[in-house]
């Protein structure tokens, strides 16, 4: 009875995943409570029926997870990092990013996505970067945000990849001053995206689609680059760092994870004074490992 009822609840997991968007995520997937207490009823098995006939079978599930896990994985979508072969920022790249994604369901097939972002002056030596950024289903990739180069001031700016070609075919950028900034890029009409700082206009693009990928991630990421080596900078608050747009009206996501771990941050789930939907970077915040649930 225990190992009939193993396999069924086995069956059931790898149905669950095949058929629920929400596993898109290798982070959702791996941390799902599901699977630890099927692996638990190992105990029972190993009482009351021939282990030995189960563990061929459960194997060969938990490869299959394993795997779509790590293939699932690279549908989170990044530009620099990915435009030069890496981003995992070693000599050859110099690119590191940290922050959230989200793969909720709302976050697929939107028509905007925007963060509210905290700017603060930063003394830097390279380049350090806050933004949101969105995927199309036709390898277009779009990002809205801030930056600093070397001595330079707050600069708003957007840009647009062709991950197919791996070139940037669009960007603009302009002048930005300290305090909490809506950063946004959403259809305008007839596939035209526009790219906006606290709704002010800073540039058009035809993205030659009126929806997003529904596939790719959603990501709201702090970058460094330019650099030999990843560097301390003051703490920078995602006030509300994801929300998408879908039929006129902005939604939040009910969940994101962690990426990256080259320096800290911290959402709801690391630091109780932080809200759902909010997170903060840099600091003394500490590193968290890829994956970790920030809210919800």
């Amino acid at each position: 009875m225990c190992r009939q009822r193993l396999l069924f609840d086995l069956a059931n997991l790898l149905l669950r995943f095949l058929r629920n968007p929400k596993y898109r995520s290798r982070s959702e997937l791996c941390a799902s409570q599901g699977l630890i207490p099927l692996l638990l009823e190992y105990d029972c098995m190993r009482q009351r029926t021939a282990f030995s006939s189960i563990l061929p079978i459960s194997i060969l599930l938990l490869l299959f997870l394993t795997a779509s896990c790590f293939a699932l994985r690279t549908r989170i979508s990044l530009p620099s990092g990915l435009i030069t072969g890496s981003n995992q920022g070693n000599l050859n790249t110099k690119y590191w990013y940290v922050g959230a994604y989200s793969f909720d369901n709302i976050t697929f097939a939107n028509e905007g996505v925007r963060s509210q972002i905290q700017v603060r002056n930063q003394q830097v030596s390279s380049f350090l970067a806050f933004w949101i950024s969105d995927s199309m289903s036709n390898n277009l990739w779009g990002q809205v945000g801030y930056y600093f180069f070397h001595d330079s001031g707050p600069t708003a700016f957007y840009q647009i990849w062709n991950l197919t070609t791996r070139t940037e075919v669009g960007s603009g950028a302009s002048q930005l001053e300290a305090g909490i900034h809506d950063f946004t890029m959403a259809l305008l009409s007839n596939n035209i995206w526009a790219f906006s700082v606290d709704s002010a206009l800073i540039g058009t693009y035809n993205m030659h689609t009126n929806v997003s990928s529904s596939e790719d991630c959603v990501s709201a990421l702090s970058e460094e680059g330019y650099s030999y080596a990843f560097f301390q900078f003051q703490p920078v608050l995602f006030e509300k760092a994801i929300e998408v747009l879908h039929s006129g009206t902005w939604l939040a996501p009910q969940f994101a994870a962690s990426y990256g771990d080259s320096w800290g941050m911290q959402g709801e789930n690391q630091n109780v004074t932080l809200s759902e939907n909010e997170f903060v970077t840099g600091g003394a915040s500490p590193s968290i490992s890829f994956g970790t649930v920030l809210w919800g």
